[in-house]
């Protein structure tokens, strides 16, 4: 007797889950002897049963899921701060009562050159997020050369949407129109999937990858129930390659002209890959390891900041995935280390790899927070705040002292390293700080978060006249004499000191003056300059000092108009 893998997922999970209720993203993996316990290869050649070293099982028949199995479980949505089921501090009645309770089963499949080693996300109520890492079995000595079936999507009446590189242009077609290597959007009557291009890379150790160029090509297949995902390989023995697919159940809320905005910013098959271990980014040229085509694991999971402004349950799903991943990486210290070396920070401070950035930390934090609020699932709000004791603990030890308060220098070095000297402190990774302690006092009430967040915005204050830099906005960061340094981002600060004012509203307190002296002071660069992508009020909130920045520029392109 053989059985589809899959149904395996759903048996002893929730009492309330049943086969029926996971119709999206339905997974076609290896087929299972129940008989023997054994796992069929490729070429029906059975090979036994085991772990490897990461904890991802073969399924076990007997009990019916692949263990360890972990389950998460969100809090129940309209309870207020005092149901003891929330942390002290903010209310999580308005989180999303679409995304519930999920399961992380981890598994791998068993075939004659190659081992497929999978993470899925399954969801009470249907949907799914599966990860996949291909590995060629490293006794066989040829490269591999197959066809394979990964996904199977239910639903009839398929289209398959994606974007013409080439063109740029978005464009429908029936599935049985060629082989893909891109990101796709299959939109059946019953289900929305994304289906992520299959890419060989190439492992530079723990955190870095390098795309081989080799991409795998993905058509489509109708069966009875939907439509069967076909991968065609053809790649180096020394490579893995990596693919994914997440499905809801949704399919007429999920595609419309918002959605492609969105997935074009997440540019999945560009600077921002889907790996089986989480998010990565194109890595900059001055870091090592660096070859053209290389990623890094960066701290930030810059695809949930998207994510997590949309509205959309596939975004969800995929938001939980990926955060639940940097998760997993986090140190025992608190904070996610930058897996590879900045030959700047190298040269200048004598930082080695694996080294503390602040900002990227405070990014990943803020998400974790912002996830918290809209879903509720508390270890979330665990590790955010393990990053923020870090932070506190790293502020007290490595700053630069102002009049009042203190300047957080920007980077810090693992336990046993050390650095040259002291580092810089910018006023933007000052700022996402000030947010993450104020975000995480709004959490929890602690008033310790506060205070600290205080002493920072001290720090800003009492060194206001240091960071106006002339004709050129404002100036990046302060060294460690106290002089200012280096040219700011075009708008990012600009937006950080919006936040900051907004939590700093949101928690019951007035707009700070000196935030605001400073925004106005950015905002007039920035409308001389023509740049965008800042964050704007509304007409009627927008504070005096930034209104008179706006009308005085308008009044000057009428004049000279």
């Amino acid at each position: 007797m053989r059985i589809i893998a899959v149904a395996f997922l759903l048996v002893g999970f929730v009492s309330s889950y049943s086969f029926a209720s996971f119709r999206a993203g339905e997974i076609s993996t290896a087929l299972f002897d129940a008989d023997t316990g054994l796992v069929a290869d490729s070429t029906g050649a059975p090979e036994e049963k085991g772990r490897d070293d990461e904890g991802i099982s073969d399924f076990d028949p007997e009990l019916g899921i692949p263990e360890p199995g972990i389950i998460k479980e969100s809090l129940d949505t309209g309870h207020s701060a005092d149901t003891g089921n929330e942390a002290e501090g903010i209310s999580l009645s308005g989180v999303r009562n679409h995304v519930v309770n999920y399961q992380i089963v981890k598994y791998k499949e068993k075939y004659t050159d190659r081992i497929v080693k999978n993470k899925f996300y399954l969801f009470e109520g249907g949907a799914g997020f599966l990860l996949k890492k291909v590995v060629p079995d490293a006794n066989i000595e040829r490269d591999i050369e197959t066809a394979m079936s990964v996904f199977n999507i239910r639903g009839k009446n398929g289209t398959v949407i994606y974007k013409d590189r080439q063109t740029g242009e978005w464009k429908r077609i029936v599935p049985d129109e060629g082989l893909f290597d891109t990101v796709l959007f299959f939109q059946t009557d019953e289900t929305f999937s994304v289906v992520g291009p299959a890419v060989f890379y190439m492992q530079y150790g723990d955190g870095s990858l390098k795309d081989l160029g080799e991409w795998g090509k993905l058509s489509f297949k109708e069966t009875e129930s939907g439509y069967e995902v076909v991968l065609h390989i053809s790649g180096s023995r020394a490579s893995e390659l990596h693919l994914w697919m997440c499905s809801v159940q949704e399919p007429d809320h999920e595609w419309d002209d918002e959605a492609a905005k969105m997935w074009e910013r997440l540019d999945f098959d560009g600077k921002n890959r889907v790996c089986f271990d989480g998010a990565y980014y194109s890595t900059p040229e001055s870091y090592v390891p660096y070859e053209a085509g290389m990623y890094y694991r960066c701290p930030a999971v810059h695809p949930a900041l998207v994510l997590l402004g949309a509205d959309s349950r596939i975004a969800d799903i995929m938001s939980i995935g990926l955060l639940d991943e940097a998760v997993n990486h986090q140190n025992k210290q608190g904070y996610w280390p930058t897996p590879a070396e900045s030959e700047w920070l190298s040269k200048e401070y004598g930082i080695n790899s694996n080294f503390y950035d602040t900002r990227f930390n405070n990014d990943v934090t803020m998400r974790l927070f912002e996830a918290y609020k809209k879903f509720g699932y508390l270890h979330y709000l665990d590790a955010a705040l393990r990053q923020t004791e870090w932070l506190m603990r790293h502020a007290a030890s490595n700053h630069i002292k102002a009049e009042k308060g203190i300047l957080v220098e920007d980077y810090g070095v693992a336990a046993g390293d050390r650095k040259v000297r002291q580092t810089h402190s910018s006023l933007n990774h000052q700022l996402q700080e000030i947010k993450v302690l104020l975000t995480a006092y709004e959490c929890t009430a602690d008033l310790r978060y506060y205070e600290f967040a205080q002493d920072l915005l001290d720090g800003i204050r009492s060194t206001e006249t240091k960071w106006y830099n002339g004709n050129r906005g404002l100036a990046y960061g302060i060294k460690p004499d106290g002089t200012p340094d280096f040219n700011d981002y075009p708008y990012l600060t600009y937006n950080d000191l919006y936040d900051v004012q907004e939590i700093l509203g949101r928690i019951g307190e007035g707009r700070d003056p000196v935030l605001d002296r400073l925004m106005a002071h950015k905002l007039r660069y920035m409308l001389e300059n023509g740049i965008t992508g800042y964050k704007a009020n509304d007409e009627n909130e927008m504070p005096a000092i930034l209104k008179a920045v706006l009308n005085d520029f308008n009044k000057g392109n009428r004049q000279s108009g």
